[in-house]
């Protein structure tokens, strides 16, 4: 399918919290606090064989932590970005920082419906997100935890539009499928293992 990209406008003020999430934990330097937890494990996979994995929902994205070295799956995350042929403006190994920090669609991205991914409001029955112009940016952050271990950070943001009347924008709230999606892409492709299907 085909995307219409505008610049990252929309990533800018979120990114410098997540690029801080990378450079704060670098060295020795003393243990940062998580964020606050907005809810309970989301699932959890791997055990004694494989890339292990664990999500939780986070106020400022969903947390995945993998047991695989961060330059492995910083490079597979590329793929899954490509695999939802969205294009990345932003790519850099020294923050851990890879994504599209803007661009616009409707109704659905990458073969998902636009009311599972996000919540932008609208009438019962008839979501805004199904019929609105929707502006979105998806940046994931690769941060060492040590042991071996990595954390995934991904943050998705966006605002809708009604293409009727410009200027009528509102805010979107991410149901967190397509950060799942994104982390269950990258666990089986550090496994060798067949990605999951879009849906």
């Amino acid at each position: 399918m085909r995307h219409s990209f505008l610049p990252g406008v929309i990533g800018v003020a979120m990114l410098a919290a997540v690029t801080c999430l990378s450079s704060c934990a670098a060295g020795k330097a003393p243990d940062i606090t998580p964020a606050p937890v907005t809810g309970v494990p989301m699932g959890t996979g791997g055990g004694t064989r494989g890339f292990g994995l664990e999500m939780t929902k986070r106020i400022d994205g969903v947390e995945a932590t993998f047991a695989a070295p961060p330059a492995t799956v910083f490079t597979a995350l590329g793929s899954v970005f490509a695999s939802l042929e969205l294009p990345l403006t932003l790519r850099d190994s020294v923050t851990g920082t890879i994504g599209n920090e803007g661009f616009k669609f409707r109704r659905t991205f990458a073969n998902i419906q636009s009311r599972r991914l996000l919540d932008c409001g609208g009438t019962s029955g008839m979501p805004n997100a199904e019929t609105y112009t929707i502006r979105m940016s998806v940046l994931s952050n690769v941060n060492d935890v040590g042991n071996g271990t990595t954390r995934l950070i991904t943050v998705v943001q966006a605002s809708a539009e009604n293409p009727s009347y410009p200027g009528s924008g509102v805010n979107c709230a991410s149901s967190g499928a397509l950060e799942d999606r994104i982390a269950a892409d990258l666990r089986a492709r550090l496994n060798n293992r067949q990605p999951p299907l879009l849906h």
